[in-house]
């Protein structure tokens, strides 16, 4: 079973036709590297309902690949936790949708507590505040693994900037940055025996799709059995695939994409994004129709 367990659509819901043109390169890319589940796991600040609704609208009856409702969560301190489900039950999670909302402690207490969720905790040493060892601190850091049975151990943001660091000769000055990029690219961090490693590409453009976790599981024939094998396959291997850019395209693509994600996260006025319930959608409508009704006097 191949399964990427971190991938951004990052759509241009700005501009016309960008989502199902975009979707298209998309899926022709998860068959050319036979990827058979993909958890789709935009950011909670980038609509990642809408993200998935319109992915999901725009795949090939042609395509053999299963998407998996997720998302990139931002916890209270500003970590990132990836949040999924088999079904779009996760969109339907108000807190978890929302930036700055819940802690680490009190996301995890819920995910716990709801069978229906699960929690994947990426790339744990990012040099920023999103990954939780520079957030926590060593020691805090070491106790939240144990509330985790998801590890993100390989991630493929980082490949771009290694590759230039290395043919710059700038690992020689800058060595712990490059240890640093290293470990978000292969962790070899001594984990709890209840753990399982995952990896993912990472990917918010086309060129960068392709990597996967690889595992000894048969191919999955729904989201659930993917989930299970995520949870009970032995063995599992990371196969990144080399970039479709040149070196330079390759770091001001992903190098523009981080400063916007900065500022919607850190600037820009939020929207929540969400799948209503049934009652939620009613009270709704029926709100905007007293509102509607309403006569001045």
């Amino acid at each position: 079973m191949r399964i990427d367990c971190h991938f951004h659509p990052n759509f241009r819901f700005w501009l016309k036709n960008h989502a199902k043109q975009k979707s298209a390169q998309i899926f022709k890319k998860f068959t050319e590297n036979k990827i058979d589940a993909v958890i789709v796991t935009e950011h909670a600040f980038k609509r990642p309902f809408q993200s998935f609704k319109k992915l999901k609208s725009f795949q090939p009856q042609s395509s053999k690949t299963l998407l998996i409702p997720g998302v990139e969560a931002v916890t209270k301190e500003g970590i990132d936790i990836i949040v999924f489900s088999a079904s779009e039950y996760v969109f339907t999670q108000k807190e978890i949708m929302k930036t700055w909302c819940l802690s680490l402690k009190q996301l995890l207490k819920k995910i716990k507590q709801d069978p229906k969720l699960h929690a994947i905790l990426p790339h744990p040493f990012l040099p920023t505040q999103q990954g939780a060892y520079k957030n926590l601190g060593k020691a805090e850091f070491k106790k939240i693994l144990k509330e985790f049975k998801l590890f993100e151990a390989h991630n493929d943001c980082f490949s771009a900037l290694q590759n230039a660091l290395s043919k710059t000769k700038l690992e020689k000055i800058m060595p712990e940055l490059t240890q640093t990029i290293k470990k978000v690219l292969n962790s070899k961090t001594k984990l709890p025996k209840s753990i399982k490693i995952t990896g993912g590409s990472d990917a918010h453009h086309i060129g960068n799709i392709g990597s996967y976790l690889k595992l000894n599981a048969l191919k999955p024939n729904d989201n659930l059995q993917a989930i299970k094998s995520l949870y009970t396959a032995t063995k599992r291997k990371m196969v990144f695939q080399k970039s479709n850019y040149n070196l330079a395209k390759d770091l001001s693509l992903n190098g523009m994409t981080a400063v916007c994600e900065f500022v919607q996260l850190y600037i820009l006025r939020q929207k929540l994004d969400f799948k209503q319930s049934y009652h939620e959608h009613a009270n709704s409508l029926h709100q905007g129709r007293r509102k509607f009704g309403k006569v001045n006097t």
